[in-house]
C-alpha cells in the first residue's frame, strides 16, 4: 500500500512540474534566433579587438556578438554589419546595442 500511495505521490509531482499554478500547460520558451555569416560574406579579414587588445582601425568599430555559441568580438563597420555581414534567424532583427564592445544580437520578430 505504501508502494502505491509513494508512487501516486511521484506522479502527482511530475504532473505539477508540466502545469502552471492556474493548471495550464507551461509554454516552452521561445527558442532564441542565432547569427550566421550572410552567404558571400567572411570574418577572416576583421581583427579580433577587445579592451587589451590594439584599438581598430578608423571607420571600424568593436563588436561583440555569439556565432555559433562561440562569444567573438571583431572590428567591423557598425553601418554594414547587419546589412551586409550577419544575418538573423527566424525572422529575428539584427540589432546593435550602445555598449563597449558594441553588442551586435538577435531581436525577437
Amino acid at each position: 500500500m505504501s508502494r502505491l500511495m509513494g508512487g501516486l505521490l511521484m506522479l502527482g509531482l511530475l504532473g505539477a512540474c508540466r502545469t502552471t499554478q492556474e493548471g495550464a500547460p507551461r509554454e516552452e520558451a521561445p527558442r532564441e534566433a542565432s547569427l550566421s555569416v550572410r552567404s558571400g560574406a567572411s570574418l577572416e579579414q576583421a581583427p579580433v579587438c577587445g579592451a587589451e587588445l590594439p584599438a581598430c582601425a578608423e571607420g571600424k568599430s568593436c563588436i561583440a556578438f555569439t556565432l555559433e555559441g562561440e562569444r567573438q568580438a571583431r572590428c567591423l563597420d557598425a553601418t554594414t554589419a547587419c546589412s551586409e555581414l550577419l544575418s538573423c534567424s527566424d525572422g529575428a532583427s539584427c540589432v546593435l546595442m550602445e555598449s563597449y564592445p558594441l553588442q551586435l544580437r538577435c531581436s525577437s520578430p
